[in-house]
């Protein structure tokens, strides 16, 4: 169904300005010129503690005395720069190991790059080509791949694989240059977020300096528009001022919009991180308390057990985007003219989930976080709390938790029953029938059926403990036993259909469940309430998926299907 989107929404875009100019403008936690200026004399700061004991920096704090705004905000703002200033400032704490080389080098370079009165970034100057993402001072340059091979391009293409290559995809990505078509969509994706929040747009962006396309290793598949094993845009506090995007957030100027907000706003609040107390002094997400993302599946090079900084990072950027979508609903019809169709995008539905996951993590964090946050970090999760229910006042579900399992779910139907449908019904058949085989050595046929037969399980004691009067008692269900005894000999496609249409009638049947139904309870070997249902069809099906990926691949000498 195609969504209701209004022709001319001035009336309606009115109501979210003011929210646009609290999220753009509102001190402490969002005033991006006091942030900049915040994070701008943090790195100087540090600049005069590494001038105590490094002798090499004592000429860049002389030049950075004596330069003006624009040019400490490009050298100061330049990723390398701060990177190198914050092992530096590790160093000082403890001086009796070597300094490191390649950090004097970037220092020494910095100061060349003031006294020449660059108006570019240091890491900018050896690139063959310069390019910025629009006009305005505050623009980012983008990423060119090919440059000389100066300090600073070793530098930040270290920082890439030890932060980013590995942990974007199950394979090494790697830093690309972008062609002419999503150097167009950057453009014009920039151009568009100032259309539709000038003011948001500014204060956010002010905070990266450089935008840089990320992508497979397989340079086969650059043409294609979108990746699947890639995530889609991304950027981490381990490097200053730089976000990441691949090529598929630019398969439009929409896309690209959203992609680019996203991932400002994140530089945002890790510039607001290093100047204020939003965590707890020592805090390390490596042992601070997590927070589940329920609607992501858990892979392994992406966990969806969220440290409490990821968790406030997301919820954050949620806020801008159920602000963002709505925008766009209202907007799409005037601005496709210049900028394009929505290219699927689904701007009343993604205000929804945005709007959804960031009350599910307020409410998390509010219960989960305790002493990881700061005192201006509970100060900002209530701030944004304040402008999440000035932008949805009426929301339709008091706990989101159990839709957003649901958005997970819906989306695994598709994935598991593409994948079950793919599978040639004339591959060799390896594996065991036998009751009681390890699970390891169940064929890819058993497998399947047991994936199948789980679904009709579960759909049962869903529609049972919906459907009874009184809670019902249930049998155990014997999935190695049925697997082997219930063999079904249909087509891989029957099986996935099977597989999808179950899914798809409990999904809708379960969205329309009033809220207090996820608590009623069924009793299996123990008690069990909807909701804990509910999350173990979840669960167990995705379990099964790595088995499956790699059977499939063993049939076909190591190619996946």
């Amino acid at each position: 169904m195609k969504e209701d989107m209004t022709t001319n929404g001035s009336d309606l875009v009115d109501p979210l300005l003011g929210i646009e100019s609290a999220l753009a403008s509102d001190a402490p936690f969002a005033e991006w010129r006091d942030i900049v200026n915040r994070a701008m004399t943090f790195a100087y700061r540090g600049v005069e503690v590494i001038a105590e004991r490094l002798p090499v920096a004592r000429p860049l704090l002389a030049a950075l005395h004596l330069a003006s705004d624009e040019r400490r905000y490009r050298v100061l703002g330049d990723p390398v720069v701060r990177d190198a200033i914050n092992e530096s400032l590790a160093w000082a704490k403890a001086p009796f190991l070597e300094p490191p080389a390649a950090v004097e080098a970037i220092l020494e370079a910095a100061v060349q790059a003031l006294d020449e009165g660059a108006t570019v970034a240091p890491l900018e100057t050896a690139a063959a080509r310069r390019f910025r993402i629009g006009n305005e001072p505050y623009h980012a340059w983008v990423w060119w791949d090919e440059r000389s091979n100066d300090v600073f391009g070793k530098r930040f293409r270290a920082l890439f694989e030890r932060e980013i290559a590995h942990s974007i995809s199950s394979k090494p990505a790697v830093l690309r240059t972008p062609d002419e078509r999503l150097e167009d969509t950057l453009r014009s994706g920039s151009r568009l977020l100032a259309a539709l929040l000038p003011d948001l747009a500014r204060s956010v962006l002010a905070h990266v300096h450089l935008v840089a396309v990320v992508d497979v290793n397989d340079r086969r598949q650059w043409g294609r528009e979108t990746r699947a094993d890639l995530c889609q845009n991304v950027s981490t506090h381990a490097i200053p001022g730089t976000i990441f995007l691949s090529p598929s957030p630019l398969r439009s100027p929409w896309h690209a919009a959203e992609a680019l907000l996203h991932e400002a706003a994140h530089k945002k609040l890790s510039d607001l991180v290093f100047t204020r107390p939003i965590f707890r002094p020592g805090f390390a997400a490596a042992t601070a308390r997590t927070i589940r993302a329920v609607w992501n599946s858990p892979l392994s090079w992406n966990s969806n057990d969220w440290s409490i900084d990821r968790a406030l990072f997301a919820f954050h950027v949620y806020v801008h985007l159920g602000l963002f979508f709505q925008v766009v609903q209202i907007r799409a019809n005037e601005l496709q003219i210049e900028y394009g169709p929505l290219q699927g995008m689904q701007p009343a539905r993604a205000a929804r989930a945005a709007l959804d996951r960031a009350r599910y993590l307020r409410s998390e964090l509010q219960r989960t976080a305790g002493d990881d946050l700061g005192l201006d970090g509970h100060r900002l999760v209530v701030w944004l709390g304040g402008v999440l229910e000035a932008l949805d006042p009426s929301q339709p579900l008091a706990d989101p938790a159990m839709h957003l399992w649901l958005d997970r779910y819906d989306r695994e139907t598709k994935e598991i029953g593409d994948l079950i449908a793919q599978i040639d019904l004339d591959a060799p058949e390896n594996g065991s029938q036998e009751v009681n085989t390890p699970y390891e050595q169940w064929s890819v046929h058993r497998i399947v059926d047991h994936l199948v037969q789980s679904e009709v399980v579960a759909a049962y004691r869903v529609l049972s403990i919906l459907g009874e009067a009184e809670p019902p008692s249930l049998p155990f269900y014997d999935g190695d036993r049925w697997s082997v005894a219930a063999t079904s000999h249909a087509s891989f496609e029957e099986r996935a259909a099977a597989f999808r249409g179950i899914r798809t009638f409990i999904s809708c049947t379960l969205r329309g469940a009033p809220p207090e139904a996820f608590q009623w309870t069924c009793r299996t070997r123990r008690t069990k309430t909807l909701k804990d249902i509910v999350e173990d069809m979840i669960d167990h099906a995705y379990r099964h998926v790595g088995t499956l990926v790699g059977r499939l691949r063993a049939q076909k000498g190591g190619r996946a299907c």
